[in-house]
């Protein structure tokens, strides 16, 4: 029997429809981004590095199957930091595909304070790399420090700019401006994954297809904003050109008409 696809009504763009435990979890006053050289806390960030990579090999291969397309358009840059912008669809899977992209480069998910509550998944993202958005504006000269540090070291840093995750929508959202600051400071190589969907040979989940672009670079003879403007256009029309190569809504998205 066929499976009755769920519809998803929406008001605007900023709406979440999957919820963390603590949805407005704000971090403490005192929370630091800072890499500890302590061999102990080193171990448990290798630990929890290869796990999180080992749950990444499972869940892509031999749960969701997915395929990457022109992943090879990032081997010349493994020895430098960039930044990877993708469209945020998958709950689970979105902190975890990065790692079968980059399996020769370390990753830096940049994730909200909420991710922090979810069981298992939410204690192992900071040791696994994650960079946790700053609740208070004091903690943001820390946050950015930390950031230039992972640039420097040579990581990959991943981005959600849609910063809500609406699963397996084939859309692309807005992408939030100030999310692409930060190629522009740093001075690195920006790419962008697009997560999309096509009807599947056999069930009803769709087969998952991540297409990889790039990279972009910005008209440094502008200014900051007009560069930050001209990266936000250059992914959007990467993200929508390559959201086209969906096919198929396994949960269908409508906007709720007002009464």
């Amino acid at each position: 029997m066929s499976r009755q696809r769920p519809i998803y009504y929406y008001q605007n763009f900023e709406e979440d429809f999957v919820q963390a435990p603590q949805q407005n979890l704000r971090l403490p006053l005192d929370y630091s981004w800072q890499q500890s050289n302590n061999f102990s806390q080193q171990l448990k960030s290798r630990i929890s590095t290869q796990l999180a990579r080992t749950f990444s090999y499972l869940l892509c291969n031999y749960y969701l199957k997915i395929k990457f397309s022109q992943a090879q358009i990032l081997i010349p840059y493994q020895q430098q930091g960039l930044f990877l912008y993708c469209n945020h669809t998958l709950t689970v899977a979105d902190a975890f595909w990065p790692f079968q992209l980059f399996k020769q480069q370390k990753i830096a998910l940049i994730a909200e304070p909420a991710n922090l509550s979810l069981p298992i998944i939410g204690k192992l993202l900071p040791w696994a790399g994650a960079l946790i958005t700053p609740s208070y504006s004091h903690q943001m000269p820390q946050f950015l420090t930390a950031i230039a540090h992972r640039i420097k070291t040579k990581k990959a840093v991943i981005i959600y700019p849609e910063a809500h995750v609406w699963p397996y929508y084939t859309g692309i959202r807005p992408l939030n401006l100030a999310a692409f600051h930060y190629p522009v400071r740093y001075h690195a190589p920006s790419f962008c994954a697009t997560v999309t969907y096509q009807r599947p040979l056999h069930g009803q989940r769709p087969q998952i297809t991540i297409y990889v672009d790039g990279p972009f670079w910005p008209d440094q003879q502008q200014t900051s904003k007009q560069q930050q403007l001209q990266l936000q256009q250059q992914i959007t029309n990467c993200l929508q050109k390559r959201s086209t190569l969906s096919n198929y809504e396994y949960i269908i998205y409508r906007p709720r008409s007002n009464p």
